[in-house]
């Protein structure tokens, strides 16, 4: 069995994107390296033969996210934050994580790729992100229970059932929003996702429109299309992609934004 945990207070705080947008575009060649053996390793999370198991306690964002979601067993707390703010870097939901932000239900996946919202506790469960919950006061005394456990490829269900807890009761924070996530974020462009958030006056869409105001607008026509396409790809066809997009990305071939950074409110009137 491979266990995987953060050290520290976060799980992944995104120190790789600080050293790749160091390195600037004239190293960019370290960068492509870079991602080339990451989505490597999403792969192998996603295909590994042993039970693997990802104890996302803390912050979970970008490369973090891909170590961990592929994989059959991932545990959230309390203190879990998830998110993929990727659009907001000038980049795009890598790591395969675009594989699972297409399978959920009520185009939840492109309102979260989209707009970076941050997800915490149960609501990383009741996401699909996560596969379990337990409260992180707990955390020591699981790790040490999977250490010890008996042939884990039969009895690590058991185990997980018996020791994590049950968040059936438990209310989705975005359960009220699921159907104005549905009419708004399954318009075919993002010029029509905006232009229908306008159309509404709720609290939650003006908030979500001032949230894509804020994005790359190149990054976010990147990832509604490949959100999109990637309903019908297996997990190696998304991150082959992914590589591709993200060596367009560090060799700013369409744009410079994932270098420059994406910080101030940007007009939502977008051109490609």
């Amino acid at each position: 069995m491979v266990i995987i945990k953060g050290e520290g207070r976060a799980f992944c705080a995104g120190g790789d994107v600080v050293g790749l947008t160091k390195n600037g575009v004239d190293r960019c060649h370290e960068q492509t390296n870079f991602f080339k053996k990451e989505y490597r390793m999403n792969y192998l999370v996603g295909s590994f033969s042993a039970p693997y198991v990802a104890l996302i306690d803390g912050i979970v964002m970008g490369g973090g996210v891909g170590a961990s979601v592929h994989g059959p067993v991932r545990i959230a707390t309390e203190k879990t934050l998830f998110a993929m703010p990727e659009t907001a870097i000038g980049l795009f939901p890598d790591v395969g994580v675009s594989h699972v932000l297409a399978r959920m239900p009520h185009h939840l996946g492109f309102y979260l790729g989209l707009t970076g919202h941050r997800l915490k506790g149960v609501d990383v469960v009741k996401s699909g992100i996560a596969t379990h919950f337990i409260d992180s006061q707990h955390i020591p005394q699981l790790y040490d229970g999977l250490l010890t456990l008996k042939d884990p490829a039969t009895n690590l269900t058991t185990f997980l059932n018996s020791k994590t807890k049950n968040i059936a009761s438990e209310t989705f924070v975005l359960e009220p929003h699921l159907k104005l996530i549905d009419q708004c974020f399954s318009a075919p462009t993002v010029e029509e996702i905006l232009e229908r958030l306008e159309s509404d006056s709720s609290a939650f869409a003006v908030q979500a429109l001032e949230s894509l105001k804020k994005m790359s607008p190149i990054s976010m026509k990147i990832t509604r299309k490949q959100i999109e396409m990637y309903k019908t790809k297996s997990l190696q066809e998304c991150l082959l992609i992914d590589n591709r997009l993200a060596r367009s990305a560090v060799e700013a071939t369409v744009s410079k934004d994932f270098y420059e950074g994406w910080l101030m409110i940007f007009p939502y009137i977008i051109l490609l």
